[in-house]
């Protein structure tokens, strides 16, 4: 196993996403499974019923378009101008690491 003496950590202070994203993609499987099986049920967004159709491709839209923004394009923030909803959802203000931060990276293959 993996054993570490005298040890400092910090945290990025440059996250350019919220740790609701996290969250999004955690939920992304439920929601899909509830698509594929057809079942009927609607929920209630902002006074809007969405089915759950059209929860998972707002979803899928918004994971994509975040993750092109930040890993394929190589910015530091999401696009406020391309990408306005996510960047209302997800973009991360402060820069600090606002969900849970844990573990090791013991090499920079991850």
């Amino acid at each position: 196993g993996l054993l570490v003496y005298r040890c400092t950590a910090k945290s990025r202070l440059d996250v350019p996403i919220m740790g609701r994203f996290s969250s999004g993609l955690f939920i992304h499987r439920y929601v899909k499974a509830l698509d594929e099986a057809g079942v009927g049920i609607t929920l209630t967004v902002k006074g809007v019923k969405k089915s759950a159709r059209k929860i998972r491709r707002e979803l899928e839209d918004a994971i994509v378009n975040v993750y092109e923004d930040i890993v394929i394009n190589g910015k530091m923030f999401i696009d406020k101008l391309i990408h306005p909803t996510e960047y209302a959802l997800y973009h991360n203000k402060k820069g600090v690491v606002d969900g849970n931060a844990y573990g090791f990276l013991t090499n920079s293959l991850g």
